[in-house]
């Protein structure tokens, strides 16, 4: 298992110590929630991962974690992505021969997941509706999941 890379062992701490994830899972579908650490009260509701054995891949059916509403959230989203995604991986026991999937706008693809390093996101294919299917590497990480609990999600 690879170590915490530096950039998010800076930032899941930040993001952990005001946020908190719960989780639900049903058969090979995972839905988090992402909630104030101070109230209780949901960020987001819209973070959604399923196992997609077939194709041996991690399918983020939606991630709106809707942090860019909150102050002082530089960086936060993405340590949120890949919480969420170690965070299932070793639910479901996953190796580093799985992969990554998603669609994505292409806008959205160039200023978030093409930055982020740890997962060498690329895309497979233009569509003409501005989208893009994107593909990348899951590497399973030693990370304490403290701060994902198990909950009945409203």
């Amino acid at each position: 298992m690879a170590s915490l890379p530096p950039f998010m062992a800076l930032h899941i701490p930040q993001l952990l110590n005001r946020f908190l994830l719960a989780y639900h899972s049903e058969d090979q579908c995972m839905h988090y929630e992402l909630r104030r650490r101070r109230n209780d009260n949901p960020v987001s509701k819209e973070l959604i991962l399923s196992l997609n054995a077939f194709s041996h891949e991690i399918h983020v059916s939606k991630f709106y974690p809707e942090l860019y509403r909150e102050k002082h959230s530089h960086y936060l989203s993405a340590a949120c992505f890949f919480l969420i995604l170690q965070h299932f991986g070793h639910f479901y026991d996953l190796d580093e021969s799985w992969g990554v999937y998603l669609d994505s706008e292409l806008s959205v693809f160039m200023d978030f997941y093409g930055k982020l390093q740890d997962f060498d996101f690329h895309t497979l294919q233009n569509r003409r509706t501005g989208t893009v299917a994107v593909r990348g590497h899951y590497t399973p990480c030693d990370l304490d999941m403290e701060g994902i609990i198990e909950d009945r999600l409203s």
